[in-house]
């Protein structure tokens, strides 16, 4: 399977980039990490969307990750069992 990878942490989504995804997969609440340890240091700061964009882009881990798109469908984070039948059902015979 061909895919393109890219590394959040050492090259971050821009605010525009971050609007885009956030529309492709259901908005903010898909993609905010609320696992991540830096959530707790944002989450009292953060009065509307715009300001999680701006807080995303600056701290890439408030992001859930992994993050994968396939024919049109869409992942965000570590699902073993999504990750395997992703890739059983793009395996070339």
């Amino acid at each position: 399977m061909a895919f393109s990878e890219r590394d959040l942490i050492e090259k971050p989504l821009n605010v525009e980039e971050l609007r885009e995804l956030a529309q492709r997969v259901g908005g903010i609440a898909a993609i905010v990490s609320k696992r991540s340890p830096a959530y707790k240091g944002y989450v009292q700061q953060i009065q509307d969307e715009a300001d999680w964009l701006e807080a995303m882009a600056k701290e890439p881990r408030l992001i859930r990750r992994p993050i994968w798109f396939v024919n049109g469908h869409h992942r965000i984070g570590f699902d073993v069992d999504a990750w395997e039948s992703a890739i059983e059902g793009h395996q070339n015979p």
